[in-house]
């Protein structure tokens, strides 16, 4: 069972003509993919911060970047698990029915995430879970090719943009790693506040949303 939205704040941007709106959860398609270009890879609270807002009482909704306005909700949310054991299964196509037998390509069990949300950044699959444990896996196979380990809890789901994969603590640090098999660290930057809403991007800036501000990363 779920309760969402007490209120809605907004804010008001400056944006350029040619910006990328991140108009729902996980960005324009979805999958957590920007095409944005120039994104800043440094940052702390006090740093190379363009803005921040406060916003009262609780709430963990990813920012929406729509024209010159973001949108972020606040309020409560609780959630009740479902049964059953978790996997990832990759399914074909096509298939009529119960097609578990018959159009499952593959199928893994193993670091199996229950809130952050995969990333497809191809070729590979990113799967990320609450205690920091990233997993690459080829997604034709779903055979698991590399493993980071963040440190933290990890409730956001991670974006992609320019080839970097950016993921955001419960504790506010930010780890941003090539996207690959070698997760290559490129920058850790840290807010120091409570974070388990899902970054968005626009404009060549990030949006962060923590328990009790907005914030806007870069220029």
């Amino acid at each position: 069972m779920r309760t969402m939205l007490a209120a809605m704040a907004l804010v008001s941007l400056a944006l350029p003509a040619a910006a990328e709106n991140w108009p729902r959860f996980r960005g324009p398609t979805g999958q957590g993919i920007s095409t944005e270009t120039g994104l800043p890879t440094r940052w702390s609270a006090t740093e190379n911060v363009a803005w921040k807002t406060p916003i009262p009482g609780q709430g963990w909704s990813s920012p929406i970047v729509w024209g010159d306005r973001v949108f972020a909700t606040t309020g409560f949310t609780s959630t009740t698990p479902n049964g059953g054991p978790p996997a990832i299964r990759a399914i074909r196509p096509g298939g009529k029915g119960d097609c578990t037998r018959t159009h499952i390509a593959w199928e893994q069990t193993k670091g199996v995430s229950m809130t952050p949300s995969m990333l497809y950044a191809k070729p590979y699959l990113f799967a990320p879970q609450e205690n920091g444990t990233v997993r690459c896996l080829k997604a034709a196979s779903g055979e698991v090719v590399g493993e980071l380990r963040l440190r933290g809890q990890h409730t956001a789901s991670p974006i992609w943009a320019e080839g970097r994969v950016y993921f955001l603590s419960e504790k506010g640090e930010t780890t941003i790693a090539e996207a690959g098999p070698e997760f290559k660290e490129v920058a850790r930057n840290m807010l120091g506040e409570k974070c388990c809403a899902s970054p968005a991007v626009s404009q060549g800036q990030i949006f962060i949303r923590s328990e009790g501000n907005l914030y806007c990363i870069g220029k």
